[in-house]
C-alpha cells in the first residue's frame, strides 16, 4: 500500500509500505493492506510504519488521516522522524508547558494550549527514544 506524509512544509514520506499504526484520536489502530475506507483525526502521538519487516517511526503534532484503495495520507500539523527531533527544543517545549500547566493562576485558553504542546514534547520524546535503542 502506498503511504504519504505531508505537512504544511514539505512532504515527509511517500513510499510503499506494509503496515501503519496511527494516532487516532480515539485511540491507536493499525492499518494493513486491504483495509476498508477510513477517516480519522490524529492526536499528537507516534506514527509506526512497517516497511520490509523493519518499524520506522514519525511524531506527529496532529492532523488527519485517509485511507480508501491502498492508499494512505496523513495531513499532519508537523510531522518528524526521530533524527530530525531537536532534543534541546523538544525538552524546552515541554518544561514550558508543565510550567503553564502547574501555574492554577493560568487561563483555561492557556492551559488547553499547554496541554497540546506538552502532547507534542511527549510524543518527540518518544520517538527520538528510538534512536537509542
Amino acid at each position: 500500500m502506498k503511504l504519504q506524509i505531508l505537512t504544511p512544509d514539505k512532504s515527509v514520506f511517500d513510499d510503499e509500505v506494509d503496515g501503519l499504526l496511527v494516532p487516532g484520536s480515539t485511540g491507536p489502530f493499525e492499518v494493513l493492506k486491504d483495509h476498508a475506507p477510513i477517516l480519522s483525526s490524529l492526536v499528537a502521538g507516534e506514527l509506526r510504519v512497517k516497511i520490509a519487516h523493519k518499524e520506522n517511526y514519525f511524531s506527529i503534532a496532529g492532523g488527519f488521516f485517509e485511507f480508501h484503495n491502498n492508499q494512505a495520507v496523513i495531513l499532519a500539523t508537523a510531522a518528524e522522524t526521530p533524527k530530525e527531533i531537536d532534543i534541546k527544543r523538544m525538552e524546552a517545549a515541554k518544561q514550558k508547558a508543565r510550567l503553564v500547566l502547574e501555574n492554577p493562576s493560568e487561563a483555561i485558553l492557556e492551559k488547553a494550549e499547554a496541554k497540546l504542546a506538552y502532547a507534542r514534547a511527549q510524543a518527540r520524546h518518544k520517538v527520538s527514544e528510538k534512536l537509542k535503542a
